[in-house]
């Protein structure tokens, strides 16, 4: 459902992004990772998911070099959050994930990641 409605978005903002000179991708070549403009729009995408990322961080208004404390506006926070989502969604679409390759490579770190825990490597 994420996935599907990201791809509604891409096809409503691609040709206005088109229109201001953004390397936007046509589905018939996404998850070609050795075409430059798939590299150049993932390029772009990663900067606007950092960017959205530190719009995030910033609502975090806790600093430990401040006496003092100002409240989280959460909602705020939840908001970046949500916006840099977006982007690492359409990252992948961009790159040919699906949800389900999505899916499989978090649980398989998932499970890796427990493992090493586990076994002390962490």
């Amino acid at each position: 459902m994420i996935f599907e409605g990201q791809r509604h978005l891409m096809a409503k903002y691609h040709p206005i992004e088109k229109k201001h000179g953004s390397p936007v991708v046509s589905s018939d070549m996404e998850g070609n990772l050795d075409n430059r403009q798939v590299q150049e729009r993932i390029h772009e995408l990663f900067g606007f998911l950092v960017r959205e990322l530190a719009e995030a961080m910033q609502e975090l208004k806790l600093k430990p070099w401040k006496v003092e404390e100002k409240p989280t506006d959460r909602e705020a926070f939840i908001n970046e959050m949500g916006d840099a989502f977006h982007f690492f969604v359409e990252m992948c679409i961009t790159a040919g994930m699906t949800d389900e390759d999505l899916h499989r490579a978090y649980f398989r770190m998932h499970q890796k990641n427990n493992q090493r825990i586990d076994s002390g490597t962490y």
